[in-house]
């Protein structure tokens, strides 16, 4: 994720991106899927759908499909969208991705920690972006009982996957230190985790999520970041 595609020929700079390149260029058969997979079940409504999702991915989009998918616009039923109350949603704006994650942090009416990432690089570090930061936040809002994601391959065998999701139980810092120092670990109940965890106070099954540290190269100056590899899971 955030790396370069395996087949950009842009220079490499390290070498797993090369191994996957050289891995690429090894590829000697090429397989065309023409079926939509992920959308099951033989339902009228279902089928409907399945029919949009091919003709949006050929770029055949109809005004029928429009009117079709504009039905579920405004006229779902409260039963209906209470279901969907911790769906984490989707914009295109990430001013909008900010505004909605604070409105839910803030409804916890719950202590919130600040913390901030630790750099080296400079101004050209710290006022990075996540994206260039490989996925790390030079600033994290943490509160118990809010939902997050994980933003690194921590353990895929557990589960513990980029994207996975879940929900704060504690924070711990070092003694005599808080926020905005970074904590030693954040600890996380995960909603598909698998593995060995730790029992809470509270009695969840968490696991403790730790700082770590991504690189990253501008053209003047070799930059890093080292925090805890989580961000909001109410919208992306």
């Amino acid at each position: 994720v955030i790396d370069e595609p395996i087949y950009s020929k842009k220079p490499r700079h390290d070498s797993l991106s090369n191994d996957g390149m050289n891995v690429y260029n090894q590829f000697r058969e090429v397989y065309w899927l023409d079926a939509v997979c992920h959308q099951s079940g033989n339902s009228p409504e279902q089928r409907l759908f399945r029919d949009i999702l091919m003709r949006l991915r050929d770029g055949e989009s109809t005004i029928d499909n429009w009117r079709i998918l504009a039905t579920r616009f405004d006229n779902s039923s409260t039963t209906e969208n209470n279901q969907f109350m911790d769906a984490i949603h989707i914009t295109s704006r990430k001013v909008d991705v900010h505004e909605i994650n604070l409105a839910k942090l803030k409804s916890l009416n719950a202590p919130i920690a600040r913390v901030r990432a630790v750099h080296t690089g400079g101004n050209d570090a710290s006022k990075a972006d996540s994206d260039t930061a490989k996925g790390l936040e030079a600033q994290l809002l943490l509160s118990k009982g809010v939902r997050v994601m994980l933003r690194a391959n921590l353990s895929v065998e557990t589960g513990l996957v980029n994207g996975s999701v879940g929900t704060i139980d504690d924070i711990l810092f070092q003694e005599n230190q808080g926020p905005p120092s970074l904590p030693i670990a954040v600890l996380v109940e995960f909603d598909n985790y698998n593995g060995p965890a730790i029992i809470s106070t509270k009695g969840n099954k968490v696991v403790p999520i730790t700082p770590i540290r991504r690189f990253w190269e501008t053209k003047t100056v070799a930059c890093s970041r080292l925090q805890i590899p989580l961000t909001f899971a109410y919208k992306v």
